[in-house]
């Protein structure tokens, strides 16, 4: 298992190129890699309902990021309960699903979190696995194109 985990940060480390550059310290593609793989642990501990491996998730990411983005999972890191963690996690999601995602992974939105204004998260491609309602409403949610900020602008100006 441990093999494949190390192909798969592998493969993933090449596919990846700039990925999560934004925020991110050290610019290199391990660097990058070890930020996503941070922020998937995140989403899948708060799909579980895991406030305390969702919590180590976040401090590990803090140590990784600055900037604007470390300031956002300072936020989530925070969070006294995972209600507020869960609100932080939806703007790391909107700049995480802007930057682009490594084969497998896919941009997933869910139209009834955050009051039903919708958020978007990353994660694995397969089962959706929602981590703004985790047992609550697991499966709900989609996989989606992320609007680029330039479709945002366009749809603004109609």
């Amino acid at each position: 298992m441990k093999k494949f985990i190390l192909y798969l940060t592998t493969v993933t480390l090449l596919a990846t190129g700039s990925l999560l550059t934004a925020g991110m310290h050290g610019g290199t593609k391990e660097s990058h890699v070890a930020h996503f793989n941070h922020y998937i642990v995140a989403q899948e501990a708060l799909a579980a309902d895991n406030f305390a491996n969702a919590k180590k998730a976040f401090l590990a990411l803090v140590k990784a990021s600055e900037g604007e983005f470390k300031k956002l999972v300072e936020t989530a890191a925070r969070a006294g309960d995972i209600k507020s963690m869960r609100k932080a996690f939806k703007k790391i999601s909107a700049k995480v699903a802007g930057m682009g995602q490594p084969e497998g992974y896919g941009v997933a939105f869910c139209p009834m979190a955050d009051n039903n204004t919708g958020a978007y998260w990353v994660q694995k491609k397969g089962k959706i696995t929602n981590p703004y309602f985790g047992s609550t409403m697991l499966r709900c949610g989609s996989f989606k194109k992320y609007p680029s900020s330039k479709e945002h602008q366009h749809k603004h100006h109609h």
